[in-house]
């Protein structure tokens, strides 16, 4: 859409026109935020997704919250995101993975949704993981999912 100009009279005709709808609601709790932005997407599969999202500072957008996992991470960089079961050792064999492969974590980010369940982690690196590495990850018994995003 970059020969398009999105604002707040013209946003919610360009969504309908691509299928998205579009709703707001006012005085619901947010939590720790004065206000948050949420978008539930429904995936081929049917699983739904939502994330909710606020601006600090009125400058830096965050992501705060996906699904039932809080979390609180800038979407922006190269981006690992990992499900994996709540378990200890987890934190320490990914940092060691990384490390033995010179990937640098710049933020750790884990939310979960229950102790001793599952958790959603998001790292910011320094530069994209290799595949090899990722495929590495994923063969971890710990490891539910795990996906690279370059933003």
């Amino acid at each position: 859409m970059s020969d398009l100009t999105v604002n707040y009279i013209n946003a919610p005709v360009l969504a309908a026109e691509r299928g998205i709808a579009v709703t707001q609601a006012k005085g619901l709790k947010t939590g720790d935020y004065a206000s948050v932005v949420s978008v539930a997407a429904t995936l081929e599969d049917g699983e739904v997704i939502s994330i909710a999202g606020t601006l600090l500072d009125r400058r830096e957008p965050h992501i705060v919250q996906i699904n039932d996992y809080r979390l609180n991470f800038v979407p922006e960089g190269s981006l690992l995101i990992m499900g994996s079961y709540d378990q200890p050792g987890v934190i320490g064999k990914v940092g060691t993975l990384l490390a033995d492969n010179q990937i640098n974590i710049a933020i750790w980010q884990t939310g979960r949704a229950t102790p001793g369940g599952h958790t959603l982690t998001v790292l910011t690196l320094d530069e994209p993981m290799p595949d090899l590495v990722l495929e590495t990850l994923r063969g971890q018994e710990f490891v539910r999912h795990a996906h690279q995003v370059e933003l």
